[in-house]
């Protein structure tokens, strides 16, 4: 379970990995809270607390001694980039955990069809 996905912090683009060490400390920090079980729940995304567990897990792999705090303080709290980072957040540990978002299925359903015709 490994993967790497850019996001765009204030001026800097950085590369999260949602490999397992980074899912697991992302669980310990949301309380012993699987995130795919609080993806299933439809918990707020846009939570700060939320983007900011996910954003800290996800660099990790680039800095183990990075806090919380520190990840928080890496991005804007601007209400509109919130949302673009949530997409980022939610599409990493959706291939973290192996699962298609429905535009991706559907999008390899019309590609499977048209191979078949």
């Amino acid at each position: 379970m490994s993967n790497i996905h850019n996001l765009k912090l204030r001026e800097e683009t950085v590369q999260l990995k949602f490999d397992n060490w980074a899912i697991y400390n992302l669980e310990k920090e949301l309380g012993g809270k699987s995130p795919f079980i609080f993806l299933k729940e439809g918990g707020d995304v846009t939570s700060i607390s939320f983007l900011a567990s996910c954003v800290w897990a996800g660099l990790l792999h680039k800095d183990p001694d990075l806090t919380v705090r520190q990840a928080i303080e890496m991005f804007d709290l601007k209400f509109a980039r919130m949302g673009d980072i949530a997409n980022v957040l939610v599409q990493g540990l959706q291939d973290a955990y192996g699962i298609e978002d429905e535009k991706k299925k559907k999008v390899k359903e019309k590609q499977e069809k048209k191979k078949g015709e």
